[in-house]
């Protein structure tokens, strides 16, 4: 492919900036340069008379004469950028003056073609100037093209670029109603471009797109009967303006009674605009229910307040008033409107579909699953919360899929207790469906726990944990055979990785307790008597009970912390078999919770000892925000406490009686060292008063 032609400087400065005598000159210089550079002197031969060969003598001896002008070959020269522009081009695209309008005529009068030259991108200059919103400069290359002829004319403004859009296109993306309004009115077919979907966007997918609602009412108000609706993707118009706000309202309102010839194989058939739109699908085979069902609207307070004050009907509401057969109608992978809104968290969507039609609870994706399975799968807690509320819809809570699986077995899967109780603790759901394995929630709750170094009272550990209080019923596999078949053989060097990482960590924080504590043991608060006194060096406040709170306090922060540190160091030893490292690694964890809880207690008993002789208020404050920053750190007593509220809703307060142990004994692991701390000190103070 040859390269292009480097448009001359000058040229492209003076169509730029629409300098009409400096692109005249220009033109007139070259050209008269390219007439002389093509006059031919023949040297006469010897003997011969010294004359000059006329042009009639040249033509006759097929040598070229003075050549018309016919296009000036300083116009050939395009810019050297991606788009690779023509002068037309440039001139369309920089103005909309008097003086632009001039010096597109001077192009267009030495070279013509460029009229409907395209550049890289498939653009004419009525393409450029049209998404430059340039409306004078629209009109005069309309008129150009039809001083060319009709034929011309209409093959301009029926050009389509390399993404399949006309001139009509760019006005749009220009937002010039002018300018839109003069294209149509030259040529209405633009607006049915393309005819067919999936193709390209038509004009008015285009102006709902770009929120050029003004542009998109034109059109609708012109022609609605012959306006072409198509979008990428097979979509159409309404698809895109679910997602545009008031556009769906104005294009339902518009077209309500506007009525289409639909070719059905090969016959025409009449029937509502609005009919056939709502039913057409993407090329998913989503329709714009599906859309609309997919749609999160703003939760913020702010438009909740809005919403209250000045409802609005959603996109879902305003489709099915439309056709509400379409929430019937699913998409390629067999998922209906309601599976849409499920999979996507909008509740309001469900709950207009089901309010609309109660029919649409049954309704089963290819998998066999009902909206439930989706939510479950999605997490969707506020789906299936509502459904957990809801008597009439308890139909739905023990359907299983074609795996056999009920909404209970997905949430086991799925890992999260939030959800998971929602379910649980709904005695309509039930936990002695198996699925096609032959697996109970109980049994998958069992399989579903990690193999590896876990947590007793993570997640899926809560799970089982509660299934098993409630008595819920395994599968019909004998024990011996399940446990054999479904067990996870451990891989002792993940394991073995795991405590060595852990070790790394928690040692930082042992160490550093440990150094904290013991430098706390010879900075004491109050300070120490002087030397010249009696019992001189000794603290200060010795003696009081809060100052030996306080000692007591860093001591058993300083011996736990340094436990800690030797249990760790054990379990960290490869050397050692897996087992004797979990034990070791395990009172560590006890270690380490139990100095942070002295430490916290130190630090609190060691500010009340300075300021509650001078600040006694101020020295309580301080103890209680100390206090309750650490029960915050406590948190976790609220697992056991989660899974009692679940097995006493769900079977009774007898059977969550079982949880009372591990309660008392987190809190037992987590305040024993109160216990010295407070007791201690009382103690010793007791005896020596008697």
């Amino acid at each position: 492919m040859d390269s292009p032609v480097i448009m001359d400087p000058q040229l492209l400065m003076a169509a730029r900036s629409g300098a009409c005598k400096a692109l005249e000159n220009l033109l007139v210089n070259h050209e008269e340069a390219a007439a002389e550079s093509h006059l031919v002197i023949r040297m006469p031969e010897e003997g011969a008379s010294n004359t000059s060969s006329t042009s009639s003598d040249l033509a006759q001896q097929g040598q070229p004469a003075n050549r018309p002008a016919a296009a000036s070959p300083l116009l050939e020269g395009l810019t050297l950028d991606s788009d690779q522009d023509s002068a037309l081009h440039v001139v369309a695209t920089s103005g909309d003056g008097e003086q632009y309008v001039q010096c597109a005529e001077m192009i267009h009068g030495r070279a013509r073609h460029l009229l409907g030259a395209t550049n890289n991108r498939g653009d004419t200059p009525l393409h450029c100037a049209a998404r430059a919103g340039h409306h004078a400069m629209v009109c005069r290359l309309i008129s150009l093209a039809a001083h060319e002829g009709g034929a011309a004319n209409g093959r301009i403004l029926s050009t389509r670029n390399k993404l399949g859009e006309t001139a009509l296109h760019g006005a749009i993306r220009g937002g010039n109603r002018m300018v839109v309004e003069r294209l149509v009115s030259e040529d209405p077919e633009l607006a049915r471009i393309p005819e067919d979907r999936g193709i390209g966007a038509s004009p008015l997918y285009l102006a709902v797109s770009l929120g050029r609602l003004e542009i998109a009412r034109d059109l609708l108000d012109r022609s609605p009967t012959t306006l072409s609706y198509s979008g990428p993707e097979g979509q159409n118009v309404l698809h895109i303006s679910v997602y545009r706000g008031e556009a769906l309202s104005i294009l339902l309102d518009k077209c309500k009674d506007v009525k289409v010839n639909i070719d059905q194989g090969g016959r025409y058939r009449s029937m509502p605009v609005l009919l056939h739109l709502t039913s057409q699908g993407d090329k998913n085979g989503s329709t714009p229910l599906h859309f609309a069902a997919s749609l999160k609207t703003s939760t913020t307070g702010l438009s909740r307040w809005s919403e209250y004050f000045h409802p609005k009907p959603s996109p879902t509401t305003l489709l099915l008033d439309a056709n509400e057969s379409a929430m019937y109608q699913p998409d390629n992978g067999g998922s209906y409107p309601i599976h849409v809104a499920a999979s996507n968290g909008t509740l309001k969507a469900v709950i207009t579909l089901l309010g609309r039609s109660p029919g649409c609870i049954a309704l089963r994706n290819m998998q066999g699953k009902t909206f439930l399975h989706v939510a479950v799968e999605k997490k969707r807690h506020s789906i299936v919360a509502f459904v957990c509320k809801r008597p009439e819809l308890a139909s739905v809570l023990n359907v299983q899929d074609n795996q056999g699986d009920t909404a209970l077995h997905l949430a086991v899967k799925a890992g999260l207790v939030s959800i998971f109780n929602l379910l649980f603790r709904n005695r309509e759901v039930s936990l002695n469906l198996p699925n096609k394995d032959g697996l109970t929630p109980r049994d998958l709750s069992w399989i579903m726990i990690p193999a590896r170094f876990y947590y007793k009272k993570n997640s899926r550990g809560m799970i089982h944990q509660s299934l098993a209080l409630a008595r819920a019923p395994v599968g019909h596999s004998r024990q011996d055979h399940f446990y054999e078949k479904h067990s996870k053989r451990r891989d002792e060097e993940i394991d073995s990785e795991y405590l060595t990482n852990a070790t790394s960590v928690l040692g930082i924080s042992s160490v550093l307790i440990a150094t904290v504590t013991f430098a706390a043991a010879f900075t004491l608060p109050g300070g120490y008597r002087a030397d010249d006194h009696a019992n001189g060096g000794t603290p200060t406040l010795a003696g009081s009970y809060s100052f030996n709170a306080f000692i007591t306090a860093n001591t058993l922060a300083f011996s736990c912390s340094l436990l800690a540190t030797v249990s760790l160091l054990y379990s960290g030893m490869p050397s050692r078999e897996i087992s004797i490292r979990y034990v070791y690694q395990s009172l560590s964890l006890v270690m380490m919770r139990s100095s942070a809880t002295s430490l916290v207690a130190a630090f609190a008993l060691g500010m009340y000892v300075v300021l509650a002789p001078v600040a006694l208020t101020m020295a309580k404050s301080v103890c209680a925000i100390t206090f309750l920053s650490f029960l915050s750190a406590c948190m976790e007593v609220r697992r056991p406490l989660i899974v009692a509220n679940s097995v006493r809703i769900r079977v009774g307060i007898w059977a969550a009686r079982y949880q009372a142990a591990p309660v008392l004994k987190f809190i037992g692991k987590r305040f024993w060292s109160y216990v010295i701390i407070f007791g201690l000190p009382a103690v010793l103070k007791i005896r020596g008063t008697q």
